[in-house]
């Protein structure tokens, strides 16, 4: 049986809202799929040592900022090593920050060099967005979600992962204009989106299990019935968003 091998990165200081079930999420529908399921923890004080399939960064709240960029400092190479033989990463949130260029943390004037895995500039401390939202995907798909974040992302040649919408939040630079979210790559997740994206949102999550499909030569199977109950859940948690956002 070929196992799907999952790594969560320093889940005590990256769990914010549930960030952290986006592995229980992606490790469920494999096994639903009918694959064996290995995970294991890349906590502090540890070495990345063999090569997992996919990675996975949770949230946390800007005053971990200082002891994740330190945990990860001695990290760099190894987890450039995995991106550049095809494992793929998943970011929710300040862990998707920490995967980009570099990150500036609140009230603080220098930046730190983030992994490097996107192009994206992070400074935390920009206008304060929470509530709700909707939009879609970068296939087009309907998503829907919870954004709670206050920082300024500048972004070069990247493709967004979502566009979201949200009248009554914030500043998006126009009271109904979209917000670009996120970047995506063919193994490569990152969301501002908070929470367990994946849980309201099945279909990223079977992207990145279709990316770890094609890297061992095989195609995931139908969905079974327990991806159908759990799929149209989801749609109706997101159908509830939409009314209220609407």
């Amino acid at each position: 049986m070929t196992t799907v091998r999952i790594v969560r990165v320093l889940p005590k200081l990256l769990s914010l809202n549930g960030s952290q079930g986006n592995a229980d999420v992606l490790a469920i529908r494999a096994s639903w799929f009918g694959f064996d399921v290995e995970q294991t923890v890349l906590d502090v004080g540890t070495t990345p040592s063999r090569q997992p399939d996919i990675v996975v960064w949770g949230s946390g709240t800007s005053s971990v900022l200082p002891r994740v960029l330190d945990a990860v400092s001695g990290w760099h190479s190894a987890l450039s090593d995995w991106y550049q033989a095809g494992t793929a990463f998943v970011g929710i949130g300040l862990g998707g920050d920490v995967l980009g260029a570099s990150v500036t943390g609140l009230g603080e004037t220098s930046a730190r060099e983030g992994i490097g895995l996107t192009p994206v500039v992070t400074v935390l401390g920009g206008t304060r967005l929470s509530g709700e939202c909707v939009g879609v995907d970068y296939r087009g798909r309907e998503v829907a979600g919870f954004i709670n974040d206050h920082a300024t992302r500048t972004v070069d040649h990247s493709t967004p992962l979502m566009t979201l919408h949200h009248p009554d939040i914030g500043d998006w630079s126009g009271a109904t204009a979209p917000r670009a979210d996120g970047v995506v790559s063919d193994q490569l997740w990152v969301a501002t989106m908070s929470g367990p994206l994946m849980a309201m949102n099945p279909a990223i999550a079977d992207d990145v299990l279709a990316h770890w499909a094609s890297r061992h030569g095989i195609e995931l199977p139908a969905p079974s019935d327990s991806h159908r109950r759990a799929d149209s859940w989801a749609e109706s948690a997101r159908a509830g968003i939409r009314s209220r956002v609407a």
